[in-house]
């Protein structure tokens, strides 16, 4: 609240709209702003600084676990009305190398405990090609052509392949940092200091992260206790500490089964 005096000039006016502005820019949290005033030929001049403003993991449901030799796609939308998104690679500079933390834990104390450090993807299309996703599969994904006849999006990707070791019950973003030079004058400007969610919950939807090998808890068969002829089946169910996807069994007289076996290993 402020108060209006007696007299108040055009000058005074403007000095109390500057001071309102710039009090609800600092209190404004970076991840919800906005790019308001975007003219339909998208004139960058008329953005601010651009930053994410929600986040999610391509292609996951709900409480997913990502075990080993899988990739957490984490996808950072910008505002909607954000326009000449470019990705990193299009700005030229090697130096372009927005960094994510989230939190995963990682035995190997080499990738800061708990804080998970993720570059971005160079570029999105690269994304599709080398893990063979569509994000048109997402509609809250999009990319278009500007007025320079180039490709711009709506999200940067920040793929996250999962390995041996890593672990988090709950994956959060925790900060993102888009250096100095990602800026192009002609195409827009980032916000450069380390932006930090005012919550825990803007990374949807909810999963985690979990490298611990399976291990069989018990075997049991669902026959009666007796005894058994021959050409009769007991089938023996092992019952494994997690859920488990599998791949198809091998033949059993495979040279793969048949290898296996006389090792006695699993094929």
């Amino acid at each position: 609240a402020f108060q209006v005096l007696k007299h108040t000039g055009a000058a005074d006016i403007l000095l109390v709209l500057c001071i309102i502005y710039l009090y609800s820019v600092i209190e404004s949290d970076a991840f919800s702003a906005v790019c308001p005033d975007s003219k339909p030929a998208c004139d960058p001049l008329k953005n601010r600084l651009l930053y994410p403003t929600s986040w999610g993991v391509f292609g996951a449901s709900e409480g997913r676990v990502f075990t080993i030799g899988q990739y957490l796609v984490v996808v950072a939308r910008f505002a909607e009305d954000t326009c000449l998104l470019f990705q990193p690679k299009k700005t030229g500079n090697p130096k372009c190398r927005p960094t994510l933390s989230l939190t995963i834990n990682v035995t190997d104390s080499s990738n800061n405990g708990s804080c998970f450090l993720v570059e971005a993807a160079r570029s999105a299309n690269e994304v599709q090609r080398n893990y063979s996703i569509n994000f048109a599969d997402d509609n809250t994904l999009w990319q278009r052509v500007g007025f320079d006849n180039g490709t711009y999006w709506n999200h940067w990707v920040f793929p996250v392949p999962i390995t041996a070791g890593m672990s988090s019950s709950h994956v959060q973003v925790k900060s993102l940092i888009i250096p100095a030079e990602c800026d192009m004058p002609t195409r827009g400007r980032f916000y450069h200091h380390n932006l930090i969610p005012y919550n825990n919950s803007l990374l949807q939807p909810t999963v985690s992260v979990d490298t611990t090998r399976p291990t069989i808890v018990n075997f049991y068969t669902v026959k009666a206790a007796g005894t058994y002829t021959a050409g009769e089946a007991i089938y023996i169910n092992a019952e494994f500490s997690r859920d488990l996807d599998f791949s198809p069994l091998p033949d059993p007289f495979s040279p793969a089964f048949l290898a296996s076996a006389a090792a006695g290993e699993l094929p």
